[in-house]
């Protein structure tokens, strides 16, 4: 997330013209997106798991909290 803003401000920085190679950009901030979600959405599973077929947390304050944790993460 830092690298991307930095990058973005180094492009304001130089006028849109930054020293780099334009076919690096996307993939760069594509990963730079998909890499928190792809380790985010295992522990999101197994929380819909938890909630949704064992029930092992029940709705109330604990259930609040997972969705605060998984919104902010």
């Amino acid at each position: 997330m830092s690298s991307t803003c930095i990058f973005v401000i180094y492009s304001v920085v130089k006028f849109n013209k930054p020293l780099v190679n334009p076919e690096v950009i996307l993939p760069s901030l594509l990963s730079a997106i998909t890499g928190p979600l792809s380790s985010m959405v295992p522990g999101c599973v197994a929380s819909a798991w938890s909630i949704f077929y064992f029930k092992e947390i029940e709705p109330g304050r604990n259930l609040h909290l997972l969705y605060a944790g998984m919104a902010v993460t």
